[in-house]
């Protein structure tokens, strides 16, 4: 049988899913509101493993990519035979 993994080694070995980006995204909100900044300095071990996850899901998460949709729409729309705003 394995042997069960700490939060702390399962961030060491890279033991958690960060392809879903909004997944990753709730779980570091929920980190975030379960630790303190006193965690920081005066932690426990469970805090350790804390603040491991949530490192190594910041560092490990997909990139996000803005979309300016209203530039898009605007160069749509002059493309296909219209005028810009104001003209």
């Amino acid at each position: 049988m394995k042997d069960k993994q700490t939060l702390f080694q399962r961030a060491r070995s890279g033991d958690f899913d960060t392809e879903n980006l909004l997944t990753n995204l709730n779980r570091c909100k929920e980190i975030a509101d379960t630790l303190s900044f006193s965690s920081i300095v005066d932690n426990t071990s469970r805090d350790m493993g804390l603040i491991a996850e949530l490192l190594y899901r910041v560092k490990n998460m997909p990139s996000v990519e803005y979309i300016d949709f209203e530039s898009m729409l605007e160069d749509y729309y002059i493309a296909s035979g219209g005028s810009r705003k104001g003209d």
